[in-house]
């Protein structure tokens, strides 16, 4: 991967490589509760997902991943992740 990357769909952890930086800007799950965030492997920062009340929607959100700061989701179905885009 290389910056101007377009990264899309991916469930659960990612951890980019060291020196890799990436900006997330919607996170989507379909048909299930759960939560998403960043950690750095012992704390979290996280929001809850409940698609019961609005199905197959998506989140636009702004955030950044490194090596260190990094993504995590925990859901139910397959058919979640996130799209974003490498800029280092």
């Amino acid at each position: 991967m290389v910056a101007g990357d377009v990264i899309n769909n991916f469930v659960g952890t990612f951890q980019p490589a060291v020196g890799v930086e990436i900006i997330i800007f919607t996170n989507f799950m379909n048909n299930t509760n759960g939560y998403f965030g960043i950690t750095d492997g012992v704390s979290v920062s996280q929001n809850y997902w409940n698609t019961t009340i609005i199905p197959s929607a998506k989140d636009p959100i702004k955030f950044g991943i490194t090596n260190t700061i990094y993504y995590y989701t925990a859901q139910v179905s397959p058919n979640g992740g996130w799209s974003g885009i490498q800029i280092k």
